[in-house]
């Protein structure tokens, strides 16, 4: 089973994680987005979206990390302890998924991605994005985890992007719930290291993009 990934990517390392929660080996093959190597034939070839993660298993060719790593949970999982089955678990958290998808991600990537082209964010798009960090807050303080009393996919999904908002000088002292819950993340998730060495890659990164050229 092949993942094609970059450490860089959040997306990419909750894969990874929740693959190594479950216990599936993956041959990760590296894609060098900054370079495009995602947007070669051959890649576009395999994902039109020219984006990763893209996981490859079988005849199965499967891009979108919320669908890649509940189909890895489905498929092979010992148990459903991460994604459970009964249906109104599972519903929230989907919602959570979507969530993360569909608000979260577009608003950082809006407010941050200035940075990798040597701009500043813009306060506007740092204001949004905090109204959703607000939104977390309020999950968390219903239950210890953002979809419930157990860790799932969602945690794992929502962890990797939330992790690296101090890399941006974004101040998470407003949110103590949301603070607590990545110590949390921290010690329940075995491959919880991968997250800090991509973090710590988009701080390099942002280093040499903001030396004078």
């Amino acid at each position: 089973m092949e993942l094609y990934w970059t450490i860089l990517s959040p997306p990419c390392r909750a894969v990874k994680m929740v693959a190594d929660t479950i216990g599936v080996s993956l041959e990760t093959k590296e894609v060098n987005v900054l370079t495009g190597e995602n947007k070669t034939a051959e890649f576009t070839k395999l994902n039109p979206q020219q984006q990763v993660p893209l996981l490859v298993d079988g005849d199965v060719i499967l891009p979108e990390s919320r669908a890649i790593i509940e189909y890895l949970v489905d498929t092979y999982a010992k148990d459903d302890s991460l994604y459970p089955k009964n249906p109104k678990i599972r519903a929230k958290i989907k919602s959570r998924l979507y969530f993360d998808c569909g608000t979260l991600c577009p608003k950082l990537y809006t407010a941050y991605n200035d940075l990798f082209y040597g701009k500043p964010a813009k306060e506007a798009d740092v204001a949004s994005l905090r109204d959703s960090i607000q939104v977390l807050e309020g999950y968390l303080n219903r239950d210890k985890w953002v979809a419930g009393p157990n860790i799932t996919i969602a945690d794992i999904s929502l962890v990797a992007i939330i992790s690296g908002l101090p890399i941006y000088d974004f101040d998470l002292s407003p949110f103590p719930k949301v603070q607590n819950w990545i110590e949390e993340c921290k010690k329940n998730i075995p491959s919880y290291k991968i997250n800090e060495e991509g973090d710590s890659a988009t701080v390099e990164l942002l280093k040499q993009l903001s030396q004078p050229k």
